[in-house]
C-alpha cells in the first residue's frame, strides 16, 4: 500500500486528521504520549511540515503537541485541557481549509 500525497492543500488537510486522530487516542487512553510523539509530535516533524511550507497555524500545533510531555511531568492537571484546546484549534484549521479543495484519494 503506498500513501500519496502531492498538494498542499491535502498534506494539511492529512497533517490535520492525524493531529485529531492521535489526540483523541491518547486521550482515550489508546495510544500512549510516548507513541504519539513517535508517529507525528515531535520537532523533527514539525521541522519537515515547516520546509514543506504548510500553514504556519498547522505547524504550530504540532509543536505544540511536542510540549504535552512538558504538561504531562509540570502540570498535569492541565493536560486534558491542553489536549481538548490542540484538537479543537485542529478542528477549527480544518473546517476552514475543507472548502477549498476536495482531497484526491489517497490510496494509489
Amino acid at each position: 500500500m503506498k500513501i500519496e500525497v502531492n498538494k498542499k492543500v491535502e498534506m494539511e488537510q492529512l497533517s490535520l486528521v492525524i493531529c485529531i486522530g492521535l489526540l483523541q487516542a491518547f486521550k482515550e487512553g489508546a495510544l500512549t504520549l510516548e507513541e504519539i510523539e513517535q508517529y507525528f509530535f515531535s520537532p523533527y516533524t514539525a521541522k519537515k511540515l515547516e520546509q514543506i511550507g504548510l500553514d504556519k497555524k498547522i505547524t504550530d500545533i504540532v509543536w505544540m503537541g511536542c510540549e504535552l510531555e512538558d504538561i504531562a511531568s509540570l502540570i498535569p492537571g492541565e493536560l486534558n485541557n491542553e489536549i481538548s484546546s490542540l484538537i479543537n484549534v485542529s478542528l477549527k484549521e480544518i473546517d476552514k481549509i475543507k472548502n477549498k479543495q476536495l482531497p484526491d484519494k489517497l490510496l494509489r
